[in-house]
């Protein structure tokens, strides 16, 4: 970061079984401290990665491409010579 300070991201993957039975630390060293930082890792602090939000978004985004292309279908039987599907432009 610009202002002197820095950040780093670590990620772990561990089954649930696993985290139940052990113990997790995170530890911080770096040159400028006199001791490490330990901390251990809880679970309120713990980010799980949700697919939820994308299998909604996917499923929307089909029903999205099915209606589409209902009304594209729905548009060319209506339209047999007809030009109810498209806006033309007049000019005198």
């Amino acid at each position: 970061m610009g202002d002197g300070t820095f950040q780093t991201t670590s990620y772990l993957t561990v089954k649930p079984e696993d985290w139940k039975s052990q113990l997790y630390t995170c530890t911080v060293q770096h040159k400028s401290l006199k001791q490490d930082i330990v901390l251990p890792v809880k679970e309120e602090n713990i980010k799980t990665r949700s697919f939820m939000g994308v299998i909604i978004g996917c499923v929307v985004g089909v029903l999205i491409l099915i209606l589409a292309v209902i009304g594209v279908v729905m548009c060319r039987k209506r339209s047999s010579g007809e030009s109810h599907c498209h806006t033309e432009i007049l000019t005198q």
